[in-house]
């Protein structure tokens, strides 16, 4: 469990870090207009990390996974790791994710982000069980287990912090 704590820790300051100091314009800029700007980049992974956060912390302990359950969540941990992080292909997030201004500014959204990190390294560290033993349904993944779940938040992040990165290099990008 350690070092699943360790990575949710390393890949929230990682994601973090190119946050810090944008200007207004730099946080707005989008790359076209069908792309997000840094600001709804940072507003769909807070918003996904809450929903896994809450996830583990009031319904994935409920009840322990069945064997079918089990089953279909087996041997998915590379599979979560290299489709997230693979940024060659653009993926459709579900529309209960996609960013639509829950916060105002970026500074509300960063603290919810951290919130949400913090509450989940504490729902964790309190748990005492195995997270191979219970699952939920993701809406892509399918089937994923408690362990899936969090290796999804860290692969997540990951793949949105370097989103944000290519948005920063791209040749338009406000100085």
């Amino acid at each position: 469990m350690q070092h699943l704590i360790e990575h949710l820790v390393t890949s929230r300051n990682e994601f973090l870090e190119p946050l810090h100091g944008l200007s207004p314009a730099q946080w707005t800029f989008r790359v076209g207009e069908e792309r997000w700007s840094t600001f709804e980049v940072l507003e769909h992974v807070a918003t996904v990390d809450a929903g896994v956060c809450q996830l583990l912390s009031d319904k994935l302990f409920a009840e322990p996974a069945t064997p079918e359950q089990k089953a279909q969540a087996r041997g998915k941990d590379e599979l979560i790791i290299e489709a997230l992080r693979d940024r060659s292909r653009r993926m459709e997030s579900p529309q209960f994710v996609k960013p639509k201004g829950r916060w105002p500014a970026p500074a509300e959204a960063i603290a919810a982000f951290e919130d949400t990190r913090d509450k989940t390294i504490e729902t964790l560290a309190a748990f005492k069980g195995d997270l191979r033993d219970y699952a939920a349904p993701h809406p892509i993944l399918q089937t994923l287990d408690g362990y899936q779940w969090v290796l999804f938040m860290i692969a997540h992040g990951e793949r949105h912090h370097e989103q944000i990165l290519e948005i920063r290099r791209e040749p338009g990008f406000p100085s």
